[in-house]
This record gives C-alpha cells, structure tokens and sequence, in this order.
C-alpha cells in the first residue's frame, strides 16, 4: 500500500517570521490586510503577532482546494488515515514543548493546563485512529420483508467541512474539530479564533509534517469586523456540506439561523451551566475537592466547569466549610509553579464575573472565601438561589455559587430547570442511587462521584438543550461526519418473476 504525501516540502507554518499566514493546499498565503493579536497576559495588551485575513478570494480557493482534494481523499484507505493521524500524535509529543510555550502566550493557560491539553491532543489523535475502522463499518441487516434480498448500511463522508474553533482550549478543541471530520473522509475548512489563530494551527501543522495530502485540510483566519459576512459565505458556498462549531450559545444561533437558511447540517458544542450533587451520604471532603477542580481550572474558563453546587440541606454547613478549606489551599498551592493562577482572558471577563458576584450578594448570597488581587481568585458564595443571575447563566469564570436542597426530587428539578444540558455530577456513597439520579438529569455527560469535567477521548461528548447537538470523541464522534446510505441488491431476475 502507498503511502500519503504531500507534495508541499514541509516548513513549519508557526516559525515563520511575520504575520500568521493562512494554510491553501498545504502553502502559506499571505494577503493584503492583517490584524493584530493581543497578549492576553499583560495588563497592557501589547501585540503578540499579526495575522493575514482572507477575503472572499482566499476563502473561495481553499474551499475549491478542499472540494478538489476530497476526490482523492474519500478513497484513502482506513489505514492510511490511521497511520497519518498516529504519525501527527508522534509529532504533537516530540513538539509538545515548543506548543505549550504558544498557547500559553496566545491563552491565559498555565504551563500545567497547555501541557494537560497537549496530552489531551495526544490522546484524541490515537483514540481516532484506533476507531476509524469500526466507526465506518458497514453493517448488513436482515431484510425481513424479503429473503432474496440482501441490505447493506454504509457511512459515506459529506464533502467539505468547515470547522469553527474557539481559544480557551486552542489545541485540544481544534485537534477534534480536525481529526474526526478527515478520519471519516471529508476534507477540513479550519477557521481560527481571532484571538488564537496559531495556537488553532497546532494541529495542521503536524498533520503537514505528517504528510497529509494538499488541500485536505486548509485554514483561513477572518479579521473580526468581516467575521460575520466571511463566514456566511462560507456556509452558503456549495461545496461546504456541514459546519461544526464550538463555543457560545450566542455565536451558535446565528451560525444555525445562517445553516438554516442554506439548509446545512451543523454540529454545535456550547456552553453549560454545570450542576454538581451532593447527596446526604456524600463523601464531603472529596465532593468538595470535585467541586473546586471542577470549578477553578483553567479560572472557571472551560464549557463543562462546575457552576454551581447543589448540597442537602443536612450537611450544607459541613460542605460549605469543606470548599473553603480547599480553595485556600488552591490559591495558596497556586500562587506559583506550573499551575499559577492566570488571569480571565480579557478585562471584560472579569468585569461581567464580579457584577455577577456582585448581583449575587445584593441578593443575598454570602462570600465564603474571596479575594483581589491583580488576578482574579477564586470566589465562593453560599445561599445561592435559583432566581440569581449567578445561578441560571454560564459563569465562565472563577466564581462558584453553593445552594441547598431538602429532597432528591427538588435538585433534580432545579438541575433540569437550566437551559442548558452539557454537564453534570452527582456525589453519594450509595452508588445505585446516585446512577439513579444521575440517570434522571438532562444533559449529556454525567459523571458520579467525580468532578463535572470528567470526560475521555474514547466516549462522546455532547450537549443537550442551549448546549448543542451532536457529539465529538469515541465512535460517534466519527460517525457524526458521515452520512449514511443504504443499498438492496436483488438477485437478476428478481423484479421480473413480481410481475410473471
């Protein structure tokens, strides 16, 4: 069997002096605007880099660049795929130093969570690889209503997939949005966050090492002024035949409205306004730990961070107590090292989290553990009710409400009163009954006795609700690019003898 080859000497698009250029079969292209991204880790916001933006002509060659190369891709055999995708896991190990020093400068990560991601990256790219086989398996079902015929389910690719990424998990969220639609055949539009377009390239960048073939996955970075328009012509273009996207609930209706109107199929990851459990045969100490992991990492800026925590009534205090301990010694344990405190990513994070806080205690919620600095610490508050702003909204940042509960019945209908369904935990030492509860939350990823970000590249994951359709990671993420067909073959003769 032949292996994949690019045709396109490789060059490492990241070490390339100047502005960040977009990826077209395999070449960086420059254009005639640019845009500038700010360190987000200096209170000053000098510029790290610049950026070429596409316009409507770039946009449209690598679309037609993708469509052209599908035909050829949508042939490779599934080891192929599987052998470039392992290789580009070597690559992403062997480099992983040089891109946890990019993301930590684009992101407000710590060294400890760009390496964690890394690994994460890792670990997506051997998982997918080692699925694409089964995933894509055709199955034969038993015609029941006709023994002389037989029927065969098959997954197909769609064509062109454009892909939308975000920044507050640069490598790991676009490593998925990559590797999932080309293990199933389609070739990838890869469209950066604005805010961490080289850290999004990681991916690319060893795939191009690896060999992939030109065309098969092309990125284009959009100047944020032409955001809206860029990516509605994108959508439109006919060669595009599904759109993921991952990020805000508000980013996603509009790309839906705008999928709706060129009747696309769209895949969305969103946010989630996760809701941890804590029944009265908990383990406290350990429940409380789930919780400020849960919350704290990455400062609260991850889609299935803990928002809030929902304890009985009976040992409310006790838990309460429990997270107060913990978080001092988060914020004492992470003053330095690896895992140090970072900041929000932008000043406006931070100013929308401390008027929720702020609206919180108005209200009569009361901080239990709080404090400034120049970065944001971790803030707890307890008696937190339903009716609060804090309580029904996604927090995305280092702000944790605990609220209490008289009966199993109340929490669930509280957790399913959220318009939103990514995540959730629940915690009691009686594990049928916490799978029980557990069973009756609506969203797509429960963990017990764990902390809500629990999650591995071998299971899907998925929202329900305001927190998206569809699913990435284990089979179905694969299989979520596919379309599948059905064909009945009929022995010769077969349709003549009906009529005879």
């Amino acid at each position: 069997m032949a292996s994949l080859a690019s045709s396109t000497p490789f060059e490492s698009i990241l070490s390339i002096p100047g502005p960040v250029p977009l990826i077209i079969d395999n070449k960086p292209v420059t254009t005639s605007n640019t845009y500038t991204v700010l360190s987000p880790n200096d209170p000053e916001n000098p510029p790290l880099h610049d950026v070429y933006a596409a316009n409507l002509t770039q946009v449209n060659l690598a679309i037609e660049s993708a469509q052209k190369a599908f035909g050829t891709w949508r042939k490779t055999t599934f080891l192929q795929r599987r052998e470039l995708l392992i290789k580009a896991a070597d690559i992403l190990k062997r480099r992983s130093e040089e891109f946890t020093a990019l993301t930590m400068s684009e992101t407000t990560n710590s060294f400890g969570l760009a390496a964690f991601e890394t690994w994460s990256a890792v670990t997506q790219l051997d998982e997918v690889a080692a699925n694409i086989a089964t995933a894509m398996t055709t199955v034969q079902p038993p015609a029941l209503d006709n023994p002389f015929q037989q029927a065969y389910v098959s997954r197909h690719p769609f064509g062109v997939v454009l892909s939308v990424v975000p920044w507050n998990g640069p490598i790991a969220l676009s490593v998925r949005a990559v590797i999932n639609p080309i293990a199933a055949g389609n070739t990838v539009i890869l469209k950066t966050s604005e805010y961490s377009p080289k850290s999004n390239m990681i991916i690319v960048d060893c795939l191009r090492e690896a060999g992939i073939p030109d065309g098969v996955v092309n990125v284009v970075h959009v100047n944020r002024e032409d955001g809206w328009g860029i990516l509605e012509s994108m959508i439109k273009h006919p060669a595009i035949r599904k759109v993921n996207f991952t990020g805000s609930d508000a980013t996603a209706t509009h790309i839906a409205q705008i999928c709706g109107k060129w009747l696309k199929p769209v895949m969305l990851e969103l946010g989630g306004n996760a809701t941890q459990i804590v029944l009265e045969d908990a383990d406290v100490e350990h429940a409380a730990k789930c919780a400020a992991f849960g919350k704290f990492l990455h400062s609260g800026q991850v889609c299935m961070s803990t928002n809030n925590v929902l304890v009985h009534e009976s040992i409310a205090d006790v838990f309460s107590d429990a997270v107060k301990r913990e978080l001092v010694n988060v914020v004492a344990g992470h003053a330095v090292g690896p895992n140090q405190l970072r900041g929000l990513f932008n000043p406006a994070s931070v100013r929308r989290v401390q008027q929720l806080v702020e609206q919180a205690r108005n209200a009569g919620a009361k901080v239990i553990i709080s404090e400034v600095t120049n970065v944001m610490q971790p803030v707890v508050l307890d008696h937190v009710t339903p009716n609060m702003d804090i309580f029904r909204t996604e927090i995305f940042g280092p702000a944790l409400g605990i609220s209490r509960f008289k009966t199993v019945e109340e929490a669930i209908t509280v957790a399913n009163e959220s318009e939103y369904g990514l995540a959730a935990a629940v915690h009691g030492k009686d594990v049928a009954r916490a799978m029980q509860v557990a069973s009756q939350i609506d969203c797509g990823n429960v963990s017990v006795n764990s902390h809500t970000l629990d999650g591995s590249p071998r299971l899907p994951y998925g929202g329900w609700k305001k927190s998206g359709f569809g699913v990435f990671n284990g089979l179905q993420g694969i299989q979520e690019f596919t379309q599948i067909k059905v064909t009945v073959v009929s022995p010769i003769g077969y349709a003549q003898s009906l009529s005879g």
